[in-house]
């Protein structure tokens, strides 16, 4: 882990900031290349996309340094061997795909092998996924500058779960843990729903 990690400037960058997001990305690979690593690993999808489209146009040397979402890394150390599950997650399961990671990244395949993994069932796929699936209304820092059409955007991703008999919604960016919790916090859809992030519902299938 980075002593005080900085912000890798996405969020200036989505603003328009555009002399404030190069700085971040300078500093951010500059932290990293001192660290001495080769491989990063990101939680958050947007910082993923970042990353891997913007760092080094802006300024920051990445050369030689490999990025991975969180459930690149999960999808490996299952399928290796590295995590045993335990015990599988039983229920209706949806799977919301971040547009950072799906569109902007064409990453569909590791969070649905995590979840093939993990899941006692067949994942339910909502009607809208993948590359063309509904955003979680986090994008676009559309929470801040339009907090309602925020939280409508989300509670129409959390009917669709409904829609097809989910119970439980996994998640694989935080943004969009963050602004489906505040949707249905809101009251108005997914009540039933429990939403969790993907490495959650692998800490508590795997056993260690």
């Amino acid at each position: 882990m980075l002593d005080q990690e900085p912000c890798c400037g996405w969020p200036l960058y989505q603003v328009g900031d555009f002399i404030g997001a190069g700085e971040f990305s300078v500093r951010i690979a500059r932290m990293i290349k001192d660290a001495n690593v080769g491989r990063v690993v990101v939680l958050d999808a947007d910082c993923f996309r970042m990353f891997t489209t913007r760092t080094r146009s802006f300024g920051g040397d990445v050369a030689g340094m490999l990025f991975h979402h969180v459930t690149q890394v999960l999808d490996n150390w299952l399928t290796e061997g590295n995590l045993k599950v335990a015990k599988k997650i039983s229920g209706p399961v949806t799977y919301h795909d971040p547009c950072a990671l799906a569109r902007y990244c064409e990453e569909l395949e590791a969070p649905r092998s995590v979840l093939s993994a993990i899941l006692e069932e067949d994942l339910r796929e909502m009607d809208t996924h993948g590359k063309m699936a509904n955003c979680c209304g986090a994008g676009g820092f559309l929470p801040v500058f339009k907090p309602e059409l925020s939280r409508e955007t989300a509670s129409l991703r959390l009917r669709e779960a409904e829609e097809i008999g989910a119970v439980l919604m996994a998640t694989a960016c935080t943004r969009c843990d963050e602004a489906l919790c505040n949707a249905q916090s809101n009251g108005s859809a997914g009540g039933k729903l429990t939403i969790r992030n993907l490495v959650d519902l692998v800490a508590g299938a795997v056993c260690v």
